[in-house]
């Protein structure tokens, strides 16, 4: 369990960390020039922040810049070896990935992925090649005693900065694939949900700042080049985005305002869009993540509240045609349950963590039944329930078989 002390301790250290330089030794990049440069050269920072659009500045005012010591970095543990059909979890709370032992439940820890204080680490997917591609924002609320209007300490501040790196944890290196260049400008602020699809490419879902004006765009794995697929429309925060084999898009659009509702929206090949999934009305839950199922027919939901007192949270299936929905699980009042965003399929085994009672559930599609249940509160706290909806399990993916010698070079 990590308290206040130790969390200050940790923000502390990411920030000498920056004011250092980074770690050469895992390949902390900062900004790098060059999306193929593993060593990856950091800009030299600016002296000031810019102060005259206020304590936060504007997008708009040339001279913003992020505050000084702030560079990407990461903590590498490059002794084990990915295991296929093993689970890469990431913790929020500490933006760190830990691989799993899905019959005995042993935690390794891998990586911790840091910008700043109250920077998070949202997904963690392993490609064959034993590359894991991680996507993180965010950033304190507060710096120098400033504090944005709509924001209490030690809220996290979004919409401002962004980043898709890759991890080769076995040689202890980190690459910034995309990173946000100027403070709240450009296309990559919030990236969140990650696809691997065809093309060598990742299908992210960007939602920038939790407010109206999310986008999903893919990523080219190589080059770090950016494709806008969609903006706007009728989704407004796409949280998670899902390609399915007939080239169709699925979209979570969360509203997370004081409706806390959310919608599905259905993007077409050619660009046209609909809702599939209305809103379901105030209070309802938030739409934040979306699945292929086993079965082609069937998109796998995740549904969460925030506070969860109601009993809304839940985990549902969806027919495509139909739009017949099936309830896998359910929180209540008498038992809250938070289940995260980022989950995974794999034959029929759907994995996805619970972060109230802080479990990794394997449950069996084909069978209908939970097939595990894995106790994450040795790494997550020996204690049930959340401090606030970042104090959780964020994502839970599977190791694919690796094609490549894990032995270091």
């Amino acid at each position: 369990m990590v308290n206040n002390f130790e969390q200050v301790g940790r923000d502390l250290a990411a920030f000498i960390r920056g004011l250092a330089g980074g770690r050469a030794e895992t390949g902390a990049s900062g900004l790098t020039t060059s999306p193929g440069d593993w060593s990856g050269p950091v800009r030299p920072e600016p002296e000031s922040r810019g102060e005259p659009g206020g304590p936060w500045g504007s997008a708009n005012d040339p001279n913003l810049v992020f505050p000084s010591g702030y560079k990407l970095w990461s903590d590498i543990n490059n002794a084990p070896k990915l295991i296929p059909g093993h689970l890469l979890v990431v913790h929020l709370a500490t933006s760190t990935c830990y691989q799993v032992d899905p019959t005995t439940g042993d935690a390794t820890l891998l990586f911790t992925l840091k910008w700043g204080p109250r920077t998070f680490m949202w997904r963690a997917i392993a490609d064959s090649d034993g590359t894991i591609y991680c996507s993180a924002s965010g950033t304190l609320a507060s710096i120098q005693g400033a504090i944005p209007p709509g924001y209490a300490p030690p809220a996290a501040r979004f919409r401002y900065w962004g980043a898709i790196v890759q991890i080769d944890h076995r040689r202890g290196r980190m690459r910034t694939l995309v990173e946000t260049k100027l403070p709240a400008v450009g296309d990559v602020l919030d990236p969140h949900g990650m696809q691997m699809i065809k093309g060598n490419k990742l299908l992210v879902s960007d939602f920038q700042g939790f407010e109206p004006g999310g986008c999903i765009y893919t990523v080219d794995k190589e080059s770090g080049d950016i494709d806008v697929i969609s903006r706007g429309g009728l989704f407004k925060v796409p949280v998670s985005a899902l390609l399915d084999e007939d080239g169709t898009i699925w979209v979570a659009n969360a509203d997370m305002t004081e409706e806390n509702d959310g919608q599905i929206i259905r993007i077409e090949k050619t660009g046209e869009q609909s809702v599939f999934l209305p809103s379901s009305g105030k209070n309802s839950g938030q739409v934040v993540g979306l699945l292929q199922s086993s079965r082609p027919e069937e998109i796998i939901v995740f549904r969460c509240e925030w506070p969860n007192v109601r009993g809304n949270s839940a985990v549902f299936t969806i027919n495509k045609w139909s739009k017949n929905i099936n309830v896998l699980f359910r929180s209540s009042q008498d038992d809250p349950r938070f289940y995260n965003t980022n989950g995974d399929v794999s034959g029929d085994m759907l994995w996805f963590g619970e972060s109230v009672r802080k479990e990794i559930i394997g449950y069996n599609l084909a069978t209908g039944k939970v097939d595990a249940e894995i106790d994450f509160r040795p790494v997550a706290g020996g204690w049930r329930g959340m401090l606030d909806s970042y104090d959780g399990i964020e994502s839970v993916t599977v190791v694919p078989s690796i094609n490549v010698d894990q032995t270091m070079t």
